[in-house]
């Protein structure tokens, strides 16, 4: 299935990891929200993403993480980590025919610039022509459509990163976001050698501490 979509969404989704998509249906199921974190990381020419699909709980889910095309800049690869759990959350609809357009999911992202470009969005479908002139509009708008396609219902929400180089008492959203942070480093590491193992390693059956 995923090797008949187009070449940018088998990238955005190729390195997914979950124990087995049933799975992921009935946590997703039982959950009574889903929550949504992505990260980026940005080093000279190199751009990659990290995100983290959990339950309320802090269960996690799934996880993924990739490379990011095109010229370098913070907002850019944190758009494509917020596009790639959209992208993820849309296919495995489309792919299993199981809906949960009831279901909330929050998205957190600790770039302003794209929580704010998200959440004002959701006042209007068509951009207006000064909103296609604004830096990395490609990934931003994507997610937009990626959204409403697949009736996706969301909350945008902004997190406080690296939060981890502070207090150890974190919430549930900044624990999430350090994992993201982890996965988006990790592929930066190894970006120009091979993988040594996958992040369901370092993610999968984890609850998040208290």
């Amino acid at each position: 299935f995923i090797n008949t979509q187009p070449q940018w969404i088998q990238s955005l989704v190729s390195n997914t990891f979950c124990n087995n998509i049933i799975q992921v249906i009935i946590q997703i199921e039982n959950c009574k929200q889903l929550i949504a974190v992505s990260d980026g990381s940005v080093k000279a020419n190199h751009m990659t993403y990290g995100w983290v699909l959990a339950d309320e709980q802090g269960q996690v889910i799934t996880q993924g993480y990739g490379p990011v095309n095109g010229r370098p800049s913070s907002l850019r690869s944190e758009a494509a980590g917020m596009l790639a759990v959209s992208t993820f959350l849309g296919l495995i609809q489309e792919w299993t025919n199981f809906h949960f357009e009831e279901k909330l999911i929050t998205i957190y992202a600790d770039n302003k610039s794209l929580i704010t470009r998200q959440t004002n969005h959701l006042e209007y479908t068509h951009p207006y022509p000064n909103c296609t002139l604004n830096p990395e509009f490609d990934l931003t708008e994507e997610i937009f459509r990626t959204h409403s396609k697949y009736n996706i219902k969301e909350t945008f929400c902004h997190v406080k990163g690296h939060q981890d180089r502070g207090s150890s008492l974190l919430d549930l959203w900044a624990q999430l976001n350090i994992f993201c942070d982890i996965g988006a480093k990790l592929h930066m590491k190894q970006i120009k050698k091979p993988l040594l193992y996958p992040l369901s390693r370092l993610f999968a059956n984890q609850t998040l501490p208290e």
